[in-house]
C-alpha cells in the first residue's frame, strides 16, 4: 500500500508541476493570440483528442494491465502495444491531416485549417506514448511516466511561444499552427523520453515473445476503453461545432462567437484540469493494483481510499472554481477582457465546478470497473451522456450563452457517475470511509470561507488577490483535515517521524542494549 501510493504521489506531484508549466505557457500564449486566437487555438483540439481516442483509447489501460498480468519485463505487452499504436497512430495523423478543411468548415471557421495541419503529426507519438506509458504503469513504475509529462510540458512551453511569436507577423492563424506547432515537437520529446527510458532499463524486454496471443489481447482489452475515453472528447467535438455556429446564428458573428468560445474553453480548461491530474495519477496506480493477485479485501480497501481521495480533490477543485471564478478570470486575462466575454468565462467556470467534481469521481469508478473486465458499462453510459450533453448545449446555448454549455457538460458528468457508482457500487461503497469524506467537506468549507473572507485584504491587482486567497484556502484546508485526522494523516506522519534517524536508526538500536 505504502509504494502504491508513493507512486501515486510522485505521478500526482509530476502533473501539478506539468500543470503549472502548462499555466506558463497558457498566460503570455493567450495575450499573444487574444481572445479569438485563443478560440481558434482551443477549436482544433477536441478533433485531435477524439482522433487520439480511436488511435490509441484504451491502449494505456490496456497495456498496463496485460504487463501486470504477465509480470516480469513484460516483453509481449511491450512489442504488442508499440506495433498496435505505431500502425493506428500513423492513419490518425493522415486522417487528420486530410479532413483539417472539413473539419475547419464545420466548426464555422476556415482560418483552423492551419492549426489541424500543424496538430497532425502529433498524433504518431502521442500513440506510442500511450504504449509506453501503460508498460510503465504495469510493471508499478511510474517514474518514466512523470519524466515524459515534463520534459512534454516544457518543450510545448519553449517551441510553443517561440513558434507563434515568429509566426505572429504573418497573421493570427499562422501564430496559432505555431503554437500548436510546439505540441507536435513536445510530443515527438515526451515519446523520446519514454524511449530512452525502456533502452535504459536494466531488465530490457529481451528473450521469447508469444506476440499474437499478447496483441489479441490488448486489442479486445483496449477497445472498450477506446469506446470510453472517445465520449469525452466527441463532447467536447459537438461544443466545437455546435456552440460558434449556434452563436453565430443568434447574431453574435464569427469572430466574436470564436472569441465567446475561446475565453469561455480556455477559462474553464485552464482550471477544471487539475483537480482530475491528482485523481488520473491515484487511478493510474490502481489500475494494475486491482488487476493483480492481492485478496478483495486489500482491492476493496485500495478503490475506497482512491474515492475519497477523489472526492476531495475534486471539491476542492469545484470550490475554488465557484468561488474565485472573477479573479482567476482576472489572472487569466491580465489585459483585460470585454464585459460580455468576462461574464462568459467567469460564469462558465461557476457552471463546471459541480462538473469537475464528478469527474473526479468518475475517472476512478471507471478504473474499478475496468480493472474488473467490465470497461463496457462505463463506455456505455459515457455514449449515453453524450447524447444528453448534445441535446441540453442545443436547448441551453440559445437561452444562456456560451455559459450553457458549460452547465449541460456539468449536467451529463453527473448523469454518468450516477449510473456508473450504481454498477460498481458492491467495491466502491464497501470500501470508501464515509468519515474522511465529511472530514473533507468540513474542511474545504472552511477553507472556502477564510479565502472569501481574504478577498478584503489589501492586495493589489487579481494575480495578487488570487494567490494571498488561494494561500488562505489551502492553509486552512490543510489546518482542518489535520485537526480531524482524516485519511490518517496524523498517524503517518507520526510514523515517518519515528522511523526517521532522528527517533530511529542507531539511536533505537542502542537504546536496546539497556
Amino acid at each position: 500500500m505504502k509504494k502504491f501510493l508513493g507512486s501515486a504521489g510522485f505521478l500526482a506531484a509530476a502533473g501539478v508541476i506539468s500543470k503549472l508549466l502548462g499555466a506558463v505557457h497558457k498566460l503570455p500564449l493567450m495575450a499573444m493570440l487574444g481572445a479569438e486566437g485563443t478560440g481558434l487555438y482551443h477549436l482544433v483540439f477536441p478533433m485531435f483528442a477524439a482522433v487520439l481516442a480511436v488511435t490509441s483509447g484504451g491502449v494505456t489501460q490496456a497495456v498496463s494491465r496485460s504487463a501486470a498480468r504477465e509480470g516480469g519485463c513484460a516483453p509481449a505487452s511491450l512489442k504488442a502495444g508499440l506495433v498496435m499504436t505505431a500502425f493506428a497512430g500513423t492513419a490518425g495523423s493522415l486522417f487528420l491531416g486530410a479532413a483539417s478543411g472539413i473539419m475547419a468548415k464545420l466548426q464555422g471557421n476556415h482560418e483552423a485549417a492551419c492549426a489541424y495541419l500543424a496538430l497532425a503529426p502529433a498524433v504518431l507519438p502521442s500513440c506510442v506514448i500511450a504504449a509506453l506509458r501503460g508498460w510503465w504503469q504495469g510493471r508499478r513504475n511510474m517514474f518514466p511516466t512523470a519524466v515524459s509529462q515534463l520534459a512534454e510540458q516544457t518543450v510545448k512551453l519553449f517551441a510553443g511561444l517561440a513558434l507563434a511569436y515568429a509566426l505572429r507577423p504573418r497573421g493570427i492563424e499562422y501564430a496559432v499552427a505555431g503554437a500548436i506547432g510546439g505540441i507536435t515537437v513536445s510530443e515527438f520529446a515526451a515519446a523520446a523520453a519514454l524511449l530512452a527510458a525502456m533502452f535504459a532499463a536494466r531488465k530490457r524486454p529481451t528473450g521469447p515473445v508469444s506476440f499474437r496471443p499478447a496483441l489479441i489481447s490488448t486489442v479486445k482489452d483496449a477497445l472498450p476503453g477506446s469506446l470510453s475515453s472517445l465520449v469525452m472528447p466527441l463532447l467536447q467535438l459537438i461544443d466545437s461545432v455546435m456552440i460558434v455556429n449556434l452563436l453565430i446564428k443568434c447574431g453574435a458573428g464569427t469572430e466574436g462567437s470564436t472569441a465567446l468560445y475561446g475565453v469561455s474553453a480556455a477559462s474553464v480548461g485552464a482550471v477544471s484540469g487539475m483537480p482530475p491530474v491528482f485523481t488520473a495519477a491515484y487511478s493510474a496506480a490502481l489500475l494494475p493494483r486491482l488487476c493483480g493477485r492481492e485478496d478483495e479485501y486489500a482491492k476493496r480497501r485500495a478503490a475506497g481510499k482512491a474515492m475519497s481521495a477523489a472526492f476531495l480533490a475534486g471539491i476542492a477543485g469545484a470550490a475554488i472554481m465557484y468561488a474565485f471564478a472573477d479573479e482567476i478570470v482576472g489572472v487569466l486575462y491580465p489585459s483585460g477582457l470585454e464585459a460580455a466575454e468576462h461574464a462568459a468565462a467567469s460564469d462558465s467556470l461557476r457552471l463546471s465546478a459541480s462538473g469537475t467534481l464528478c469527474l473526479c469521481l468518475l475517472q476512478t469508478v471507471t478504473t474499478v470497473l475496468q480493472s474488473q473486465g467490465r470497461a463496457y458499462i462505463p463506455a456505455l453510459i459515457l455514449l449515453g451522456s453524450g447524447a444528453l450533453k448534445a441535446c441540453l448545449t442545443a436547448v441551453l446555448v440559445p437561452v444562456m450563452g456560451v455559459q450553457g454549455s458549460a452547465a449541460a457538460t456539468s449536467a451529463a458528468y453527473a448523469a454518468a457517475l450516477c449510473a456508473d457508482a450504481a454498477a460498481a457500487r458492491g467495491i466502491i461503497f464497501g470500501g470508501t470511509d464515509i468519515r474522511n469524506v465529511l472530514k473533507s467537506v468540513a474542511a474545504v468549507a472552511a477553507g472556502c470561507a477564510a479565502g472569501v473572507a481574504a478577498k478584503s485584504l489589501p492586495v493589489e491587482g487579481c494575480f495578487g488577490t488570487c494567490l494571498s486567497c488561494g494561500a488562505v484556502f489551502l492553509l486552512t484546508s490543510l489546518l482542518v483535515l489535520l485537526a480531524t485526522d482524516a485519511f490518517g494523516i496524523m498517524g503517518m506522519i507520526e510514523e515517518k517521524v519515528m522511523r526517521s534517524k532522528l527517533f530511529g536508526g542507531s539511536s533505537a538500536k542502542n537504546s536496546k542494549k539497556y
